[in-house]
């Protein structure tokens, strides 16, 4: 990954903007009684990001409309609570009638990692994702539909720096 980040003035907000949705999340955990989030890998209606829950700050991120996902190191693997979660769009009684499901807990997955690249270079990478084909399949949808935010926040690429 590249050794500064390419970002505006203002770094993107670390908080939804107006209008944006959460779609799909994974998060780094710590502790063995009292569980808090380190990371959270976080892919909304218009930007894929890297949030640091520390420091409340957004570490990398990539406008849907100028993100490639590319799916690597995919291979079979069971379904844990680390490996990411689509968010319902709808009202629980409503997404526990909907056609697929999540698969639970134990269950086999297959499980990779996905690259987000913009420009063609690799902004970050989220690791260990169970069911890395459909997320991929997410964020070309998403692409698709060509709809961008309003706050220009959003719309910089942050590159992700080499831990320290």
């Amino acid at each position: 990954m590249e050794s500064g980040p390419v970002r505006d003035q203002t770094p993107p907000p670390a908080d939804l903007v107006r209008g944006e949705r959460l779609l799909w999340k994974m998060a780094d955990v710590k502790g063995v009684f009292t569980r808090r989030l380190v990371t959270g890998y976080l892919i909304t209606n218009y930007r894929c990001f890297v949030w640091d829950a520390e420091a409340d700050a957004v570490r990398a991120s990539v406008p849907i409309a100028k993100c490639e996902v590319v799916v690597s190191n995919a291979r079979a693997g069971t379904r844990s609570r680390l490996g990411g979660r689509f968010v319902p769009s709808a009202p629980p009684a409503a997404a526990e009638t909907a056609v697929e499901k999540e698969p639970e807990e134990g269950s086999a997955v297959t499980v990779g990692d996905l690259s987000f690249k913009a420009d063609g270079e690799t902004v970050m990478v989220f690791r260990e994702v169970a069911e890395p084909e459909r997320v991929k399949e997410l964020v070309d949808g998403l692409r698709a539909l060509g709809r961008s935010s309003s706050d220009d926040r959003i719309e910089a690429v942050v590159r992700a720096r080499p831990p320290r």
